[in-house]
């Protein structure tokens, strides 16, 4: 339930094809670097997690959910599968939190990687330096200015989702029309948050695969 997250530049499943850019001035290596210490993070975290939920698991099997309440055994019983509850839902609730963090700051640092992007390609071009932009319909339009669309990249509706989730943690708390269309939370409309299990090692991996592309065609295009 609870899994380590492994950076992408070690992920051998990604088939990155490229992760050095001469033009970068050490953009890419931030990013890495960032993502690497909140993989870290995360999985240091989580290691408590998992042992306090095996704790749970056994506690489970020796004391079993009670049939009926007719007896003072029952009872007890009763009682320490509501206790045993708590502790999950505890647990779940910090999971959760965790994982709305990872989103969150996977967002942010994208948000910082393209604003960079976008003051180097300004100064490339000859001209003022550019602080880059908050809305991301702004970063998108000045790179398409430079022949660079990112509507069309293979990565872009995993990023997209990634944007709308960061969207909605910060600012709703829930799930809304926007967020159901896509996998993790179809048929979730309303739902909080913490109850629902962001797929973080998606998040982290399109991360660093949406920058990768980024990159590329800017490398390709328009530097």
């Amino acid at each position: 339930m609870y899994e380590k997250l492994i950076p992408p530049k070690y992920n051998q499943s990604l088939n990155i094809s490229k992760s050095h850019f001469d033009f970068d001035n050490g953009i890419l290596s931030a990013f890495e670097k960032s993502i690497e210490d909140l993989c870290s993070l995360y999985s240091v975290a989580i290691k408590p997690l998992n042992i306090e939920n095996e704790k749970l698991k056994n506690k489970i099997e020796k004391y079993p959910y009670p049939t009926d309440t007719d007896s003072m055994e029952s009872i007890l019983l009763l009682r320490i599968n509501e206790q045993i509850n708590a502790a999950s839902d505890k647990i779940n609730n910090v999971n959760s939190f965790l994982t709305q963090v990872i989103s969150v700051f996977c967002w942010t640092q994208i948000e910082q990687a393209e604003n960079k992007l976008i003051n180097l390609l300004n100064i490339k071009n000859k001209q003022e330096e550019h602080r880059g932009f908050t809305p991301w319909k702004l970063r998108k339009e000045y790179f398409k200015d430079n022949g660079v669309n990112i509507n069309d990249f293979k990565n872009y509706y995993g990023i997209l989702e990634l944007q709308k989730v960061n969207n909605k943690i910060k600012h709703l708390g829930k799930v809304d029309s926007d967020l159901i269309s896509f996998k993790p939370f179809q048929g979730k409309l309303n739902y909080p948050f913490e109850y629902i299990k962001l797929p973080v090692t998606k998040y982290v991996s399109n991360s660093y695969l949406y920058l990768i592309e980024l990159m590329t065609e800017i490398e390709d295009k328009a530097i």
